[in-house]
């Protein structure tokens, strides 16, 4: 399996965190992917969040910009057409699309959690393998005063491989594997739960082995010292 591992500046960290994590690591054509958009971590928690305008980027010409959806009935934020109002205007053939939310109710909420997802379909028409990109620009959060609040922004990527074949039984790996910190400074961690790590590898986007590391064990750890900030693939061989 492929996990994508994106290395960040330290100086990103300066607020609260607001994260893209993808259901997949690796799509092949017509795959469908699912974004979370997560706000706050159970050690970083929101106490006075009102409202939030952001942009989701993408890399173009890899997705079905017909087919784009957004979901946030199961939001932190609340519940849409009750106390919450959502807002998406999709430029997906420019590579973006503008989403906001607020509350209506004067509260503020506070915790950490789901703020909606975006669901995408990848197009049948690209070849080879490449990654696509995921991002947070332009954003605006205040609370019920109108006071910014400060938060900072993690993207995400999937590895589209042509490769891969659609089946009606896709099985997220990730229900099995953990891999953390991400981003990674100085070493990053594998945890198999169940499965046995045989072995690991961290490949550049260009094809190029990092490193490797023979396992043999349910958890792993892998060194990434001294490797240049980027995108990278961590490939776990299990049983």
């Amino acid at each position: 399996m492929h996990i994508q591992i994106f290395f960040e500046p330290s100086v990103n960290s300066i607020g609260i965190p607001f994260s893209l994590v993808s259901s997949i690591d690796s799509a092949g054509l017509n795959f469908i992917v699912n974004l979370d958009m997560n706000i706050g971590t159970s050690l970083q928690q929101l106490n006075n969040l009102y409202g939030i305008a952001f942009t989701l980027n993408f890399t173009t010409g890899f997705i079905d910009t017909s087919n784009v959806t957004f979901d946030f009935s199961t939001s932190m934020m609340g519940t849409p057409g009750f106390d919450l109002i959502t807002f998406d205007k999709s430029f997906a053939g420019s590579g973006y699309i503008d989403v906001a939310m607020t509350r209506n109710d004067h509260t503020n909420r506070g915790g950490y959690g789901l703020l909606g997802r975006c669901g995408i379909v990848i197009v049948d028409n690209v070849a080879g393998v490449t990654a696509l990109q995921f991002s947070i620009s332009n954003v605006t959060a205040f609370d019920n005063n109108e006071f910014p609040v400060t938060l900072s922004t993690f993207g995400d990527s999937v590895v589209v491989d042509t490769n891969l074949l659609l089946s009606n039984h896709q099985i997220d790996l990730t229900q099995f594997v953990s891999v953390y910190p991400n981003p990674a400074k100085d070493v990053l961690k594998i945890n198999g739960g169940l499965l046995n790590i045989q072995s690991v590898e961290l490949i550049s986007m260009m094809g190029e082995k990092i490193n490797s590391k023979t396992v043999g064990a349910h958890t792993a750890e892998i060194s990434t010292q001294n490797i240049k900030d980027g995108l990278y693939v961590l490939r776990c061989i299990t049983n």
